[in-house]
């Protein structure tokens, strides 16, 4: 459960049932910026669940989303570009698959459905291929 708290600056605090807090609106985050971080955050979830479920190991992962409001329209587009880190012995077409499988479990991104717009750039690690112990 989340509780959203504004005051009469509309400044608003957002508290997780976990006890995270955030700063939302005219001293936080713009409803914008939480429309990328969920994107952007749901995105990565769900790829790191499929190559974990592949036995795929991701070395690194980082993400950038970018909220485009459009007037008159159905909603933002957010463009998402996802930066994966894999060993050498892992395929373009293994985190490919990996990306489309994430794409359809995704919540946010089901939920924006062609307005969320997703980019990946593979980034490889030479020498440290899934047959080396860390």
């Amino acid at each position: 459960m989340i509780e959203l708290v504004w005051d009469a600056g509309r400044a608003a605090t957002a508290r997780t049932s976990s006890g995270v807090a955030l700063s939302i609106g005219n001293h936080g985050l713009a409803a914008a910026d939480l429309v990328g971080a969920a994107a952007a955050s749901c995105l990565m979830q769900a790829f790191l669940e499929a190559a974990d479920e592949a036995g795929v190991p991701v070395l690194g992962y980082m993400a950038t989303a970018d909220v485009e409001s459009r007037s008159g329209s159905d909603g933002p587009i957010v463009r998402l570009h996802s930066y994966v880190v894999v060993p050498d012995d892992i395929t373009e077409r293994e985190v490919a698959r990996l990306a489309d499988a994430a794409r359809r479990a995704s919540p946010v991104a089901r939920l924006l459905g062609d307005r969320c717009v997703a980019r990946w750039d593979l980034r490889v690690v030479h020498g440290a291929g899934t047959d080396v112990a860390p």
